[in-house]
């Protein structure tokens, strides 16, 4: 960014929609800025304002930052294998400043979704550990398509704005940014747009791969941990799709719905993985006193290695049914 700190933070004063003042805004985030260090300080400020400025300039950027700012979240940079990541339990976001400011622009609104989205988590949702594994692969693999879906409605907005953050992601070949304009030229509107680039997310290969063992790997870890602590109460707890669907939403409102989320798209599971899944589930009931068996990955649709489904989710007539009326029918 050719403009210093100083000279971003005088530049005019600009009001939006909502009503709030977008320096106002700014201001609370590069206060919510952490430096590593004193010496390091004002450099980094400045990269972070470099990162917060095509952010601020489109309508989903803005929005994703100002509820950013009202839930008291913190920003600051570490290295690692990743480019962002949020840390819900301390209210932080971790942005990797190894990375072109363009590329971190957008994965900040990626991670400030998945900071809104835990906001909206119910305070009787079970912890993670608790939770039963068709339950939790539903419920990660929707924010994680949630985010994505932002992302790329940020990124469309800032064609215009902010070219070089476009190009960046365009580049990638994401079916979600490419779901998202189609839409948007078929229709010009935004949910339903918004809809599809959610739906796209199931699709792209790469991202269901690494999320599949991602997840599996998860679940071996828990397993794991629940014999060595002898706890019984390991993925004993159901996580409502109703919940979930209330955790990704639109200009404030859910805008999927619990018919998709339970269709064996997105409610499925690789074959292979199901079956070491349920090793790990088997060895953990047989190993510790008083836990259950957890059966429900036998509900979740079978893909197999082309993401071709091999066997439809085992949905009970009137789970669909619970589902469609709690979202209003068709």
């Amino acid at each position: 960014m050719s403009d210093t700190v100083k000279e971003f933070m005088e530049k005019p004063t600009q009001k939006f929609a909502c009503g709030r003042d977008a320096r106002e805004t700014t201001g609370t985030l590069q206060k919510a800025f952490v430096a590593s260090s004193k010496r390091k300080a004002g450099k980094e400020k400045e990269a972070f304002a470099a990162i917060l400025e095509p952010v601020m300039k489109t309508a989903r950027g803005r929005e994703t930052m100002e509820a950013l700012a009202d839930l008291g979240y913190k920003f600051r940079f570490e290295n690692g294998n990743f480019g962002g990541m949020c840390c819900s339990g301390e209210k932080t976001i971790l942005l990797n400043p190894n990375y072109d400011s363009n590329y971190i622009a957008h994965v900040l609104v990626h991670e400030g979704r998945h900071a809104i989205q835990y906001s909206r988590t119910p305070e009787n949702a079970p912890e993670l550990e608790e939770t039963k594994v068709a339950d939790m692969f539903r419920m990660r693999q929707a924010i994680e398509a949630d985010a994505c879906a932002h992302q790329a409605a940020f990124v469309y907005e800032c064609k215009t704005v902010a070219p070089k953050v476009y190009s960046e992601y365009k580049a990638g070949g994401f079916p979600m940014l490419t779901a998202y304009e189609n839409e948007m030229e078929k229709s010009g509107n935004e949910k339903k747009a918004m809809q599809a680039s959610f739906e796209s997310w199931y699709d792209y290969k790469a991202f269901r791969q690494y999320y599949d063992n991602y997840h599996k790997d998860i679940v071996r870890q828990l397993a794991g941990c629940g014999k060595d602590e002898k706890n019984p109460t390991f993925f004993s707890k159901e996580y409502p799709v109703k919940d979930v669907v209330t955790m990704c939403v639109y200009q404030g409102k859910p805008y999927m719905t619990a018919e998709f989320l339970n269709s064996d798209k997105a409610y499925s599971v690789p074959k292979k993985d199901a079956k070491e899944i349920k090793a790990a589930l088997t060895d953990y009931a047989k190993s510790v006193a008083g836990a259950k068996l957890d059966t429900s990955i036998d509900a979740m649709a079978l893909r197999d290695g082309t993401m071709r489904i091999i066997k439809s989710a085992n949905r009970q007539p009137n789970t669909v049914a619970a589902a469609l009326k709690q979202n209003g029918g068709r």
